[in-house]
């Protein structure tokens, strides 16, 4: 049984390209290409940068094939977002926009307005109702808080940010490796609950993928392996080397990043 209509939406920067156009990113590019020669692709001009996650044009590729929609959800403005897509299809080389929908600032200006800065995925299950639901819906974003938003937390991908100014290795990156073995397993798996809720994790078969986060005593989000950025709020439940749990005081620098470990 083939669940219809799965839909991944990422975020844009730092999770499917980098755009770099400053001169102290654009020279940090330069030594990173001599570090990692060939690993990284990209669409170089005198002015930008736009760099290519490794894997993105084959996940594309196995999308369509498999039907699985995909799309864009940014906080960039609809110029920025129109540019991105149609530097993919470039990348790709397809003519046609493989992206089923684009949220920019445009579509969430009134919830940003509003004091709402994180992604909310029952913004999607509004616009398309007989389309997607929690059921087949999955967002894939590197900020936590995106993630750990009370309407993500069973229908999430938290996954190591794609920047080469802050140490970033091709060599460890495996995400859309990862997020294919998904959709792989949960596309034949008739899912009644979110997406990443317990009883489908343990029923489809993911289990290899999942990575229990605690927020307010509940566990959420699956991760890619590497590092990936936390907001203040939101950090992993840690355990001893026996599986007991320890305390941990809030974070004092919001910006710090954690490396954490799965069996993938």
């Amino acid at each position: 049984m083939n669940i219809p209509n799965l839909c991944i939406i990422f975020d844009i920067d730092e999770t499917m390209v980098q755009y770099l156009h400053n001169p102290t990113s654009m020279n940090k590019w330069e030594t990173y290409k001599k570090l990692y020669p060939n690993k990284i692709e990209a669409h170089e001009t005198a002015k930008y940068a736009l760099l290519f996650r490794p894997g993105l044009r084959d996940f594309i590729q196995f999308a369509k094939a498999n039907s699985i929609d995909i799309a864009i959800w940014t906080y960039g403005n609809e110029s920025y977002s129109k540019f991105i897509e149609s530097e993919i299809m470039s990348y790709i080389g397809i003519d046609n926009n493989p992206f089923t929908f684009v949220y920019s600032i445009k579509e969430i200006k009134e919830d940003l307005a509003n004091g709402m800065e994180e992604k909310d995925l029952r913004r999607v299950y509004q616009a398309f109702p007989e389309k997607y639901t929690a059921t087949n819906t999955i967002l894939v974003d590197n900020r936590a808080a995106n993630i750990f938003h009370e309407s993500n937390r069973e229908n999430g991908i938290l996954v190591e940010s794609f920047d080469i100014t802050a140490g970033y290795s091709p060599n460890n990156d495996t995400m859309f490796h990862n997020i294919k073995g998904i959709c792989g397993k949960i596309r034949n798996t008739p899912l009644d609950n979110s997406v990443f809720s317990e009883i489908n994790v343990n029923r489809s078969g993911i289990r290899k993928y999942y990575k229990k986060y605690i927020v307010n005593g509940t566990p959420v989000s699956l991760v890619s392996e590497g590092t990936v950025d936390h907001d203040s709020d939101f950090y992993p439940e840690p355990k001893t080397k026996r599986g007991k749990k320890k305390t941990r005081g809030r974070p004092k620098n919001n910006n710090r990043k954690t490396r954490h470990k799965h069996s993938v």
